[in-house]
């Protein structure tokens, strides 16, 4: 279920037309929905490399064993997976997917990606390497591999380092999504608006 609103409602008015439904909140988020304008060259003492399933050891270096499996689903599905070096020891990663497909905006929301468009996801850095620029150096990286795409983040509104990081790389906000998850029901959306994202999200 999707609700569009040409403005977004006040959160006490929402919450109180939805008591009398017997509706329990699980969640609330706010995503904003990055596309990458010109490319910034990010100076960082990091080495990039593509991810192979030899090289998807090297992140247990800051995960744990089930991210090795995932990511080797991944590379089987045709994603491509970039990985960065400090010193010989893995500090980063980050995903892409080339559309058409369909990606994961959030946990509660999906978008159909077009051709010629690429989504990057599931990027985390280890807690030892952040603040060396990192994220902007492979943000920049995968934005000189993928020439003329259009290319999109979503990023929680909360997590203003990868927002920085992004914004750094050349990525410009481009709307907020306001997700509500509920037993029963799922509620969603935009404000902030400032141009449209591969239509609208589908249902998960």
């Amino acid at each position: 279920m999707s609700l569009w609103a040409k403005a977004v409602p006040r959160w006490e008015d929402l919450t109180g037309r939805l008591s009398g439904a017997r509706l329990r909140l699980l969640s609330r988020s706010v995503v904003v929905l990055y596309e990458a304008g010109e490319t910034q060259k990010v100076s960082s003492s990091v080495t990039i490399q593509r991810a192979t399933r030899e090289r998807l050891q090297d992140i247990r270096s800051f995960q744990s064993e089930r991210y090795v499996d995932l990511f080797e689903k991944f590379l089987d599905e045709g994603h491509v997976g970039y990985l960065a070096y400090i010193d010989g020891i893995c500090v980063h990663r980050s995903w892409v997917v080339a559309g058409p497909a369909r990606v994961p905006l959030h946990r509660l929301m999906w978008r159909e990606l077009r051709f010629r468009e690429i989504f990057i996801h599931f990027c985390e850095t280890a807690p030892r390497a952040r603040g060396r620029r990192v994220f902007p150096a492979v943000l920049s990286r995968i934005l000189e591999e993928w020439p003329g795409r259009r290319v999109w983040m979503a990023i929680d509104a909360s997590n203003t380092s990868s927002r920085r990081a992004a914004e750094r790389a050349g990525f410009r906000p481009v709307e907020e999504l306001v997700i509500v998850g509920l037993v029963g029901a799922r509620f969603w959306w935009r404000r902030n608006r400032r141009r449209s994202l591969c239509g609208p999200p589908v249902e998960s």
